[in-house]
């Protein structure tokens, strides 16, 4: 499993590569935004992320780039999204493994290192270790990872 959400670099190239500023840094928060109206298409945005593939896509029905804002838009939910907010990604991650930090983790691009052999892995039902020996169900979860 890979999840490729933007990383919020905190000196996003992104940014700098935009020309007409429509890739920018929002002044209250610090979450790195597209404004549509102001893309030109240049795509430089696309070609600056150091991220394979590039967290930057480009929209090739509405021609203007987009990113993930930490859903600061998401009209959808009645709760917040954004900075302080909820985000999908993190709501929906069955294994629990993504969060938003103020702590800089360190970056690459063969993304970070983390055990997700925990309680939410056997919870759905996969096994806990590399050779698959140990089924859930020998550490106390039923069929489909229920706790038994």
């Amino acid at each position: 499993m890979q999840q490729n959400q933007c990383r919020q670099c905190p000196y996003p190239s992104c940014v700098e590569a935009c020309p007409v500023g429509a890739m920018h840094a929002d002044p209250d928060t610090g979450v790195r935004l597209v404004d549509e109206g102001k893309c030109i298409g240049c795509e430089r945005c696309v070609e600056a992320c150091p991220f394979t593939p590039s967290r930057v896509q480009w929209n090739f029905e509405d021609k203007h780039a987009q990113k993930c804002d930490l859903c600061k838009n998401t009209p959808y939910w009645d709760e917040a999204g954004g900075v302080g907010g909820k985000q999908l990604c993190v709501e929906i991650c069955s294994m629990k493994a993504i969060s938003f930090t103020n702590e800089l983790p360190v970056q690459t691009d063969e993304g970070y290192t983390a055990n997700l052999r925990n309680d939410h892995y056997l919870e759905i039902g996969l096994p806990s270790d590399d050779e698959a020996r140990i089924p859930p169900a020998r550490l106390g979860y039923g069929a489909g990872g229920t706790a038994a």
